[in-house]
């Protein structure tokens, strides 16, 4: 074989390595992109399906092929969060905060370390959020719950009417002074409390945070002031007989005063509902449905009510 002839061998077979490398290169990135996205949908499908274990396990998947993405970073959070795994939690949250300190994250990370009982920390990330985003009823809330839990009730409590004042259907303030009210034995305060927040919580969304509420305010229920049920049970009587010869404005009033005494009767909130419907308030008849559905769901089941 002459010289010419050996060098066009060898040029020839690089060129065939080399072309066999790029396919090569070309479908391993194609597979770890389908691997990446397939991966992805299954931990976000998992996450959505309240499946923590196997949303783990594919975000997982998914962030060691994409280590800087901030989305997957903050769902991988939330998958841990959710499944109490609160160190791991802690972790990823972190490295969120790192790629984008965005409000999201930091809230995020702030409350994952309130969970874990690190009160000291969790103030310091909702202090930082609060500088880059502002007073928030919302973050103030968070701060509130902090400081409750290092003993400052008061200070806690001036907080979270703040917070109430700048938005009186944020469902977080709401629950974090019906928490405290009852963390303090004032019933009747944090049954009222709970019943707001009832109102407005979205049940998708809030699922731990309302199965807490529901077991908080069943609680309350069974040791609310014997007095105030005394009194809540005369105005619904009252209220039944004006409803049966047709007074609605006379039942309304007291319906709503027996709500408004005792908020941990369901009987009370039925009849309100009913009222409605006949001097057709769609407004009052949504938010006491919800009500209902939110703060009694085994009455809203029994009586079909939806």
């Amino acid at each position: 074989m002459s010289k010419a002839t050996r060098k066009k061998v060898i040029f020839g077979a690089t060129a065939v390595l080399l072309l066999v490398l790029i396919v090569v290169g070309f479908s391993s990135c194609s597979c770890n992109r389908e691997s990446y996205n397939d991966a992805v949908r299954l931990g976000q499908e998992a996450l959505g399906n309240g499946d923590y274990e196997n949303a783990i396990y594919h975000l997982k998947r998914a962030s060691k092929l994409s280590p800087e993405d901030y989305t997957i970073l903050i769902n991988l959070g939330m998958a841990y969060f959710n499944a109490e795994e609160y160190s791991s939690a802690a972790n990823v949250f972190e490295k969120a905060v790192l790629i984008n300190p965005s409000e999201e994250a930091l809230e995020t990370l702030a409350v994952t370390r309130y969970k874990q009982k690190y009160y000291e920390d969790a103030l310091n990330v909702y202090n930082r959020a609060i500088t880059e985003y502002g007073r928030k009823s919302h973050l103030i809330a968070g701060i509130a719950a902090c400081q409750a839990r290092q003993g400052n009730a008061k200070y806690a409590f001036d907080l979270l009417q703040e917070a109430l004042t700048n938005n009186p259907n944020d469902p977080v303030v709401l629950y974090n002074l019906a928490t405290l009210k009852a963390d303090n034995n004032e019933f009747v305060d944090a049954a009222r409390f709970y019943v707001l927040f009832f109102d407005v919580v979205d049940a998708d969304i809030n699922k731990q945070q309302l199965n807490q509420a529901r077991e908080r305010f069943s609680m309350i229920a069974k040791k609310y002031p014997t007095n105030e049920k005394a009194a809540a049970n005369k105005c619904y009587t009252n209220a039944v007989n004006y409803y049966k010869q047709q007074n609605l404005v006379g039942a309304f009033t007291e319906a709503r005063k027996a709500s408004s005494l005792d908020p941990t009767e369901p009987n009370y909130v039925a009849l309100l509902i009913a009222i409605s419907k006949k001097v057709n308030r769609p407004q009052n008849i949504q938010r006491l449905t919800t009500r209902i559905k939110n703060g009694f769901p085994d009455f809203a089941e029994k009586y079909n009510i939806k």
